[in-house]
Formats: C-alpha cells, sequence, structure tokens
C-alpha cells in the first residue's frame, strides 16, 4: 500500500524554485516512517537528473569522504538532484554537503537521518543558512485514509490507538502488528 505524504508537495515545490537552489533539504525522522520510500517517490519523479545514494554502504561513504569539490563533481556528474538515504552515515556529512551547496551551484540535495539528533549535530553549525528542513513522522490520520469514506475512517480509529502509525503496522494483521512493534521497541531499547 502506498501513502501520500503531506510534506512530499512541499518538497517537490522547493526543488523546482530556483530561489532555493543554494540549500539542501534535510528529512529527519525516526526509524521505519517512511523516508527512504518517500525519497524513491521524489527520485522517481526526478529521474532523469537524479542520483539517489544509500548511505548504509561502505563504497558510499568512502566515496563522498573525500571532500574536494572536484571530487563531488565527478560523483555527481551533471545530475541535478542527488539523495543521500542515512547520511548520517558518512564522517563530516555537514561539511560535505555545505561544500557541494557552495561549490556546486546547480546541485540541489536531499539528505535523510534516522538517527536525528547525530545528523542535526553533524549539520546544523556547517549548513547554517543553507538547508530546510522537515520532520518525518509516522503517518497522520489523513495520510493513511486519503480515500476511505467516514464510516471506513472510524473503523480504523481502534487499530490506530492501539497499535500507532507506523506505515508497517498500518499494512499488517493484529498479530503480526504486535509482532512488528515489539522487534521495532526491542531493537530501539537495545
Amino acid at each position: 500500500m502506498e501513502f501520500n505524504r503531506k510534506i512530499l508537495p512541499k518538497i517537490e515545490e522547493i526543488l523546482l524554485k530556483k530561489s532555493t537552489k543554494r540549500s539542501a533539504v534535510i528529512i529527519y525522522g525516526p526509524r521505519q516512517v517512511g523516508k527512504t520510500t518517500l525519497c524513491k517517490k521524489i527520485y522517481k519523479k526526478f529521474s532523469d537528473g537524479a542520483l539517489f545514494f544509500n548511505c548504509d554502504y561502505f563504497d558510499v561513504q568512502e566515496q563522498f569522504a573525500y571532500k574536494n569539490a572536484a571530487n563531488f563533481k565527478k560523483i555527481v556528474g551533471d545530475s541535478k538532484l542527488l539523495i543521500l538515504d542515512e547520511a548520517q552515515r558518512i564522517s563530516n556529512i555537514g561539511l560535505t554537503i555545505k561544500i557541494m551547496v557552495d561549490e556546486l551551484p546547480n546541485l540541489q540535495i536531499i539528505a535523510t537521518g534516522s538517527s536525528s539528533f547525530d545528523l542535526a549535530n553533524k549539520v546544523n553549525e556547517p549548513l547554517t543558512g543553507r538547508k530546510i528542513e522537515f520532520k518525518l513522522f509516522p503517518l497522520a490520520f489523513s495520510e493513511i485514509n486519503q480515500k476511505k469514506d467516514y464510516v471506513a475512517r472510524q473503523q480504523t480509529i481502534d487499530n490506530l490507538l492501539r497499535f500507532g502509525s507506523y506505515p508497517l503496522v498500518i499494512q499488517k494483521t493484529e498479530t503480526d502488528s504486535e509482532n512488528y512493534l515489539k522487534e521495532l521497541t526491542g531493537s530501539y531499547l537495545f
């Protein structure tokens, strides 16, 4: 099931405005709320001139570890959009994005991070005046029930109150939702 996230049109508007080309879009949010899915939708829409990198991979981290504008230009080429998913994995990510924003004026950058505290600490000082921040939370009631009538929306409230609104929980059975949430909370805590 695919959900239309409310922040998507706002991000797309920023990407299309010429006046925001010198700003990176930073998307913060907890794990499993849909940051990667959101970015893949954006990537698909702008795919002609876009690059998508999963920064969990060590080779991607190494590519962006070398802080030199010429190196970054070689990586992105003529691309107009660069998406760095799980950007907090890149060492000195704030400085990396700053260099690209300053030296590659035709490149729009989106960086996501599950570890909001880590990513915020790494980007705030270097990117002062060069970033537009968004926070992505679990699904809003209106995002879940966009095409449902009043009665159908009311029927989902009980499950939402019990299990919350993580995208994967919405799509699972009651037993699977319980197991998923136990695993998710266990991973967070331990």
